[in-house]
């Protein structure tokens, strides 16, 4: 690990990297200011995900609670600020 800070994007920058985002075929994060590149899921890790989403998804229905919901990791989302 360096020691030397990294440079941080600006405003302009972080606008360019939203566009590229949307037609990106790779996934990537943007962190305070920087950008990191996401690994991809494995099958049997989205096998997995995918009989969870439907476990949790069914027991939502089962008890008729409509205030929650279960999303797959690949939904892009935000939560509102405290």
């Amino acid at each position: 690990m360096s020691g030397v800070p990294k440079p941080l994007l600006s405003e302009a920058d972080y606008l360019a990297y939203l566009a590229q985002e949307r037609q990106a075929d790779f996934k990537s994060e943007f962190y305070r200011g920087e950008v990191f590149a996401m690994t991809g899921a494995s099958r049997r890790h989205n096998l997995i995900v995918g009989n969870v989403v439907t476990a949790l998804t069914w027991s939502t229905f089962h008890y008729k609670t409509t205030e929650t919901g279960c999303f797959a990791n690949a939904t892009k989302s935000a939560a509102p600020s405290s």
